[in-house]
């Protein structure tokens, strides 16, 4: 009920993906979710102020949303947060971002 469209992360100029977030009232934590609309492989990390290597990518929390796919991120702390996705067809070299940018979580109160 509470969610709210967060047309930050992974949109606006022509990002083929889309995402809300946003938190319940009675929840501590909020959620994201998006989803690749492209043709090839998004992955997609929160919350890193530099990227990993790709071997330590989903350790550090990072997602590989194929295409058409979700992927819910959840029990994030209400406030800000940024992302980071790199679109690839196969295993990119390295995690540096195609697209960065930044979306708020709220709890409710």
């Amino acid at each position: 009920m509470m969610n709210k469209l967060c047309m930050a992360l992974l949109i606006a100029f022509a990002v083929p993906s889309i995402a809300s977030a946003g938190g319940g009232s009675t929840k501590a934590t909020g959620k994201a979710e998006s989803t690749n609309n492209a043709a090839i492989d998004a992955y997609v990390i929160l919350d890193r102020t530099a990227p990993p290597a790709i071997a330590d990518f989903a350790k550090f929390g990072g997602v590989v949303i194929p295409p058409g796919g979700k992927h819910t991120f959840i029990s994030l702390k209400a406030g800000r947060h940024t992302f980071g996705v790199k679109f690839s067809a196969v295993t990119p070299a390295d995690a540096n971002p195609d697209r960065t940018g930044e979306f708020n979580t709220s709890n409710g109160k």
